[in-house]
């Protein structure tokens, strides 16, 4: 057979579909005419003809093929053709049939008066494209086409329905604690038995009847907000920390690095010396206060700055503890938030799905700037290509100070991922 198939471009012209179609056949489907079919190769011509349906026909002269689309509304057996034949002597003309490539049959046009004939096969709903060749050409023998259309639907099976299930049971996602004050406690100390290290809780003035979530907060080197609680810097305020943990009735708790003797800034931070044990003690106090509280784990934040989102995103994620400590929610890495930087633990889908991973940073920020696997670009395409649902805002002109912005950053991410 010619190679009729390379022929076909993406930029050939959907074939023009009327509605007649032949005796028995659903009013639905679009017929092809052969007036509007595509020469392959051979003679062939389109002639008026009154008694053919689209008072068109396409003549075939010598050997050759014509092809072109076939619409269906819904998966077909049978292609219906109308056609006759031109004999000589004792035979009559001969096309081979073939849809999207491939061979479906011979059919002799053994009539000289308009005919249907059909060929069958197992068909998909949509556009196919049909292919006629004519291979037997003897002197007057001459094929005629006039139309084509999709036959024989087979109606889509119904489903047996399936038995209704028993309901699943929705997952605790409450930690279930008792004991805790509920009251806001400033330069708490924690030991895990390692490390020790002080914390500040908030949890006073929540409504404990609704759902109370949790806003787990890390400051960056030198933690100065930790450090002057009542500064608008990063806790107190309008739209400090504390303000917006308890608009959003969740509590705060706010862990002092355990390292107080690192280089960078005032002599704390998270990401030098051992980040992998501090991470460990910060999960461990993390869920030592959620033995006190109530909380609901379907509603947690976990905010850094700088050292702090370099923890989030290089340390806290990887190692499983925001796996194990909150099951839907946010992570939020303000003016840093690296590629992970130990062996991660394996997270599933439904984690991936659920807790949102933002970053917040100025595009004149050595955090955004850099291109390294500390730097932010680098730990948003780390988590993107991980699978995890992510987004990005980059606050033109800005750089790596935010003094009075942690509050709304983090509140706006409350609101649009947690309810």
């Amino acid at each position: 057979m010619k190679q009729w198939y390379k022929v076909v471009t993406a930029g050939a012209v959907a074939s023009l579909l009327v509605a007649l179609v032949a005796p028995g056949v659903n009013a639905a489907e679009r017929v092809l005419e052969a007036e509007n079919m595509y020469r392959d190769y051979g003679s062939q011509s389109v002639y008026n003809d009154r008694t053919a349906s689209g008072g068109k026909k396409r003549i075939l002269w010598t050997n050759g093929g014509a092809w072109g689309y076939l619409q269906a509304s819904a998966d077909f057996t049978t292609i219906e053709f109308r056609a006759k034949g031109d004999h000589w002597g004792s035979a009559y003309p001969r096309v081979d049939v073939w849809v999207d490539s491939k061979y479906v049959s011979s059919v002799n046009l053994d009539s000289q008066s308009w005919k249907t004939y059909s060929v069958k096969g197992d068909w998909s709903k949509g556009s196919h494209t049909v292919y006629f060749e004519y291979r037997n050409d003897y002197k007057q023998r001459n094929v005629h086409l006039d139309s084509a259309v999709a036959a024989g639907m087979v109606a889509p099976e119904v489903p047996t329905p399936a038995p209704t299930p028993e309901p699943t049971p929705a997952p605790v996602t409450n930690t279930g604690g008792t004991g805790g004050a509920k009251a806001d406690q400033t330069f708490q100390t924690y030991s895990n038995g390692t490390y020790t290290s002080r914390y500040h809780l908030y949890a006073a003035g929540l409504d404990w009847s609704k759902p109370v979530g949790a806003l787990i907060y890390a400051d960056g080197s030198g933690e100065y907000g930790l450090k002057n609680p009542s500064s608008n810097y990063l806790l107190s305020g309008a739209d400090g920390l504390i303000a917006v943990a308890k608009r959003n009735n969740m509590i705060l708790l706010t862990p002092f690095a355990p390292n107080t003797a690192c280089s960078d800034g005032d002599g704390s931070c998270w990401y030098l010396g051992d980040p992998v044990g501090y991470t460990k003690w910060a999960e461990s106090l993390v869920t030592n206060i959620y033995g006190k509280y109530p909380i609901d784990t379907n509603r947690v934040a976990f905010g850094g700055y700088s050292s702090g989102a370099q923890l989030a995103t290089e340390y806290w994620t990887p190692s499983g503890a925001a796996q194990r400590t909150m099951t839907d929610g946010v992570v939020v890495a303000i003016s840093y938030g690296g590629a992970p930087l130990m062996t991660q633990t394996s997270t599933g889908a439904d984690f991936k799905s659920k807790v949102h991973f933002n970053w917040n940073t100025g595009d004149k920020d050595e955090a955004y700037t850099r291109t390294d696997k500390y730097g932010v670009q680098a730990g948003y395409n780390a988590y993107t290509n991980s699978g995890y649902a992510t987004s990005l805002d980059l606050i033109p002109g800005l750089g790596h100070d935010r003094w009075g912005h942690f509050g709304p950053v983090m509140e706006a991410q409350i609101k649009k991922h947690i309810q």
